[in-house]
């Protein structure tokens, strides 16, 4: 379950887990601030939710060459990572400086060394790191969870176990590529994924 005005079982009633279209997260909102809390300065948006865009920056530059792979190259990749930094962040902020799940979900848990869970209505995905396994000293293995709110911002959400564990999403990358760190992460949440799988295939019935 997840405690934010939504039940999960109705929430993957209606998910696409294979669909890959970009979902935004609003740097402003009329909701309260909502920290992504992993130990390092957070760069805060009014009233939206505080994004760690220094650390994903320096994610993104200190591995350039692993992510020109998957975000298409040199353009797109410049594109990306200046659309992460923010000058003023009391100036309203444009759409192109909203951070995209696609585009910054792998960023986030590599930079952190924890699964990040994206939740959504229209659709969802996980991320694993890609360069830390679940038993490096400083890797954390509980999933960060986003649910996707009021058709454009993202909240940390409460996520109840079922059955005794949390559910996750299919982890979004080509298993071709799949990393020996990422497939020790899938070895460790195996059964969570399954249940994920289980309860929408139990809904859809």
């Amino acid at each position: 379950m997840i405690n934010h005005s939504c039940d999960v079982i109705d929430v993957t009633a209606r998910f696409t887990s294979n669909s890959l279209e970009s979902i935004f997260i609003a740097l402003q909102s009329d909701t309260n601030s909502v920290s992504l809390t992993c130990g390092s300065p957070l760069t805060r948006a009014r009233g939206g939710i505080d994004i760690p865009t220094k650390e994903i920056s320096q994610e993104a530059e200190a591995n350039r060459s692993a992510y020109l792979r998957v975000l298409g190259g040199e353009i797109a990749m410049n594109t990306i990572v200046a659309g992460i930094l923010v000058a003023k962040i009391t100036d309203p902020i444009p759409p192109e400086k909203w951070l995209n799940k696609m585009d910054h979900g792998q960023m986030i848990a590599n930079a952190y060394g924890r699964p990040v869970v994206f939740l959504s209505l229209e659709s969802c995905a996980s991320f694993f790191p890609t360069r830390l396994g679940p038993n490096d000293s400083t890797s954390v293995s509980d999933p960060v969870y986003l649910l996707h709110v009021s058709g454009h911002h993202w909240v940390l959400a409460d996520v109840q176990d079922v059955n005794g564990m949390k559910p996750i999403p299919p982890v979004v990358g080509s298993s071709r590529v799949t990393s020996q760190s990422t497939k020790e992460w899938k070895l460790k949440f195996k059964q969570h994924l399954t249940l994920y799988n289980q309860e929408v295939k139990r809904v859809k019935a």
